[in-house]
């Protein structure tokens, strides 16, 4: 059994998260954020776990673990916050650091993004891939991503895992977010046709099981390195070799047009995955495909 500090308890993935922890561990966790409010929307599902404000964290007990979940989930709402990213994103990290400071033996993982290595993704990440540092208005949200994992390489005898999210997955997904997966749900729950652009854009998605199985594993592994960690399912899936399969499964209706479609809050990405290995010391293989974590998705979200 674990001590585990949460930030941005009251995120969606966060969410998902604690709901499997309390489903396969016995695990304790103590859940900060910004407003007391927040956290108690979430609380009758979390086990009763002590609530925090942000400022309360210093105050209290060892950790084993602390989670960084805090950031910006929605691609419109990252466009909304612009610049400002880069000091919220580095005001909580370095809170995280400072106590790690005091606490060595304490591990920390952080939710990065795939959007850190801020490239034009005309093909999949791989081995040769670094991190740019390039000004724009479409990547304040990569910067900030890049800022943090620079300062945690820094600190290489601490325990720092970012976990960079290209695309995450789950039956409790907002249908009113603005992602790819959204805007087609919203189409199919009204039997409406869903219009996309004709480029075949490439994603993997991950689900929360194979997530939560990722996070557990190196909260249990005892070869932990400073490292950063490219996340992804068991395969990625083609746009439209998706919509196909959706069409078939579920008689989604879609139509193909040269026109461009939805919000590329940090660009246009065609091969928005990677083929990085997960790294040796960690015993975890994602079991789900993408085109299986999706299928999933539609049909759990149909239930309801």
């Amino acid at each position: 059994m674990k001590k585990i500090a949460i930030f941005g308890a009251s995120s969606r993935i966060a969410r998902d998260f604690l709901s499997n922890i309390i489903r396969y561990s016995d695990h304790e966790c103590t859940l900060f954020g910004r407003s007391l409010k927040s956290l108690e929307n979430i609380s009758e599902n979390t086990k009763n776990f002590p609530l925090f404000l942000y400022e309360n964290f210093k105050k209290e007990e060892n950790f084993d673990i602390v989670i960084n979940f805090i950031g910006s989930g929605d691609p419109k709402r990252t466009l909304e916050i612009g610049k400002n990213i880069l000091e919220f994103t580095k005001y909580f990290d370095e809170m995280v650091l400072h106590y790690l400071s005091k606490n060595s033996l304490c591990k920390y993982i952080f939710i990065s993004s795939g959007a850190v290595y801020n490239s034009d993704f005309v093909e999949p990440i791989g081995n040769e891939n670094e991190l740019p540092l390039e000004l724009s208005e479409e990547n304040w949200y990569a910067l900030s991503k890049q800022f943090a994992e620079l300062r945690h390489r820094s600190l290489p005898n601490l325990k720092i895992i970012d976990l960079r999210i290209f695309n995450y997955i789950s039956a409790s997904i907002d249908i009113n977010g603005n992602f790819l997966i959204t805007d087609i749900l919203r189409s199919f729950i009204r039997n409406q046709i869903f219009h996309t652009s004709n480029d075949n854009i490439f994603r993997d998605f991950i689900s929360d099981i194979d997530f939560y199985h990722l996070i557990d594993s190196l909260i249990n592994s005892k070869e932990l390195t400073n490292c950063s960690i490219d996340v992804k399912s068991s395969a990625p899936i083609g746009k439209l070799e998706m919509l196909e399969a959706l069409k078939r499964i579920f008689k989604l209706k879609y139509k193909i047009s040269n026109k461009p479609y939805g919000i590329n809050a940090t660009g246009l990405k065609k091969y928005y995955f990677s083929q990085r290995s997960y790294p040796e010391f960690l015993d975890f293989e994602p079991k789900y495909s993408s085109i299986e974590n999706v299928i999933h998705v539609f049909n759990e979200v149909l239930k309801n």
